[in-house]
């Protein structure tokens, strides 16, 4: 008789792709905690606009990386993006429009056609017209920051120069 062997469990392993989306996934229920777990005060309106603007441009980021990520790489086409987002659940409808749009203009610019950037690509930004101070641009990476509007036009211009296509 031979002693008991332990059992060989046998593991299924991930593509990159599935880690991918349990890491977004996983960002994206802890970003929705933290907002709806926030607190609301109304002594820092300017810096909490301020955050509220940056954190809407964020959420489309994340749920453009989720849908990229579901899709074989590839975002959703630049003239539906925000329908594809909010039908796929990833976004919610105001989340497409800017605090600072006048409602006619369009708010946000995809730029990205396929996820083969790096991550301080721009992957969207707001209307540049919004916003003396600079442009609202989020980038692959998920931070969102207000970059001067000559920058922003040298990045802009350096990166659709160097877009890879499939």
């Amino acid at each position: 008789m031979q002693p008991d062997q332990p059992q060989r469990i046998e593991t299924i392993p991930l593509s990159i792709r599935h880690v991918a989306v349990i890491i977004v996934s996983v960002v994206v229920v802890l970003f929705a905690a933290k907002v709806l777990l926030a607190p609301n005060d109304t002594h820092h309106h300017d810096h909490d606009h301020s955050r509220s603007r940056e954190n809407r441009v964020r959420n489309i980021c994340q749920g453009l990386m989720v849908y990229a990520a579901r899709n074989n790489d590839y975002f959703p086409s630049k003239d539906q993006w925000e329908s594809d987002l909010i039908t796929a659940g990833y976004i919610e409808p105001p989340d497409t429009i800017s605090m600072a749009s006048d409602g006619v203009e369009v708010s946000y610019f995809l730029i990205a056609t396929y996820n083969d950037f790096s991550p301080t690509d721009i992957l969207i930004y707001e209307n540049p017209k919004h916003y003396t101070e600079g442009v609202l641009v989020g980038f692959v990476d998920l931070h969102v920051e207000m970059v001067d509007h000559e920058v922003f036009e040298q990045m802009l211009a350096d990166q659709l120069a160097q877009d890879p296509q499939p």
